[in-house]
């Protein structure tokens, strides 16, 4: 399906335990009883998560790692993202499955398993994709296996993920590589439970989750959970989320206003951070400019609901947010704003609010003023409205942006003939 044209709010999933086994060690003492309490609930009946968040983590699953750094990287890993979903997957109106015919490749799988992951183990603890990043790969015969995503939570609880994704006949039923999944997720378990070994990633608590596909009309996703062994340490998760936080900002930021004192004042302070023993020494110290002056962004004219950090950039008309377009084909550009709010979050380094951000997540069909720089139109149709302004050209677009929890927004949107 193609992207621009996904029409649904939510994709429901069936949550479930694998076993009675595993039901009984996620739901034992060695959880929060806060995650294990919203545990029973999501089992009862299906969740819907809103389509917005599952894009999210599905087009920038691996963001602020290796490939998604700048402009041209993020264009490649959207260009291919997309190609994936209007070939490989199906949105029925109700979830997300397969097409009638044929397999996807083993990767699609892999990042709906991580979407479909994150955006389940995220409820338990009241999380959004500004919390999650990647665990680094270890390489080499004897690396320990290790787990694949790694999160400050509330700031009581440092969580791990291991994510597995599956295409199925009939994902009501555990088969194909289902079980070699749990076995998989079992055999890491194991290894960090050896006496002597020392987890290279420690965590609070750890969950394991299976998603499965199908291509049966009308089924929907699934979900199944287990339990690698929970080891408490003594971390501090309420720095980690800081820290995490911090960096999804800088790195989103830094993408689109490269040039910003904002962004190279964010980098500065991440450093910082890093380095202090304590860093809450830092709470409430605003992010300056070079004649030493808080960043604060004033009106970009006395109606208009967008702030001088837009100047120059792409915007929702009717929306304090905006950012970027980028070429996916010629006919199609993906849109990448953030939140103005949420500049202004970073910029005070309040750090209270930069660990409690939390915007509801939604999609609207709305216009984009958007402005690309000649340099970057090569192989794109141009827009019928477009106005040259200096070394930019200027025009609208309609289509659906997706706002996640984050505080990001995105949407895909067709140049018309």
């Amino acid at each position: 399906m193609d992207i621009a044209q996904i029409n649904q709010k939510s994709i429901l999933v069936d949550v479930d335990f694998y076993d009675d086994t595993e039901e009984k060690a996620l739901l034992g003492t060695g959880y929060p009883s806060g995650a294990r309490n919203m545990l029973k609930a999501l089992v009862t009946k299906p969740i819907a998560i809103p389509t917005s968040e599952f894009l999210s983590y599905f087009l920038f699953h691996r963001k602020g790692s290796d490939g998604y750094g700048n402009y041209e990287q993020i264009q490649r890993r959207v260009k291919v993202a997309e190609s994936y979903i209007d070939t490989c997957l199906r949105f029925d109106g109700t979830s997300v499955g397969l097409p009638s015919k044929g397999r996807p490749p083993r990767d699609i799988t892999e990042h709906v398993g991580e979407s479909i992951s994150l955006s389940v183990v995220s409820r338990l603890f009241g999380l959004n994709e500004a919390d999650w990043t990647p665990l680094p790969s270890r390489g080499g015969k004897r690396a320990l296996r290790s787990f694949d995503f790694e999160i400050a939570s509330d700031g009581k609880t440092i969580v791990q993920v291991e994510s597995k994704g599956s295409a199925v006949e009939n994902n009501a039923r555990k088969e194909g590589s289902v079980p070699n999944h749990k076995r998989s997720i079992r055999g890491k378990k194991d290894d960090l439970s050896k006496p002597g070994v020392k987890d290279p990633y420690p965590a609070s608590v750890r969950y394991g989750a299976i998603i499965a596909l199908d291509a049966r009309p009308q089924s929907r996703a699934k979900c199944w959970l287990v339990d690698p062994d929970p080891e408490w340490q003594a971390y501090e998760p309420k720095t980690l989320r800081l820290l995490k936080r911090m960096a999804f900002l800088q790195s989103w930021i830094g993408l689109l206003s490269p040039r910003s004192q904002l962004s190279a004042s964010l980098a500065t302070r991440l450093s910082d951070l890093m380095t202090l023993r304590d860093p809450f020494e830092l709470d409430g110290l605003p992010l300056l400019r070079g004649s030493g002056e808080p960043i604060k962004y004033a009106s970009l004219s006395p109606n208009s609901i967008h702030s001088t950090f837009l100047a120059g950039k792409s915007r929702v008309v009717d929306s304090a947010a905006g950012g970027i377009v980028i070429p996916v084909r010629e006919d199609l550009l993906v849109f990448l704003a953030i939140r103005e709010e949420l500049v202004g979050v970073a910029a005070e380094q309040h750090f209270a609010s930069i660990i409690s951000f939390d915007y509801p997540a939604s999609t609207r069909l709305t216009t984009v003023e958007c402005v690309l720089p000649k340099s970057r139109l090569s192989g794109i149709k141009m827009p019928p409205d477009a106005v040259s302004s200096g070394s930019h050209l200027h025009f609208y677009l309609e289509g659906e942006v997706h706002y996640t929890p984050s505080g990001l927004g995105f949407g895909f949107l067709s140049i018309p003939d």
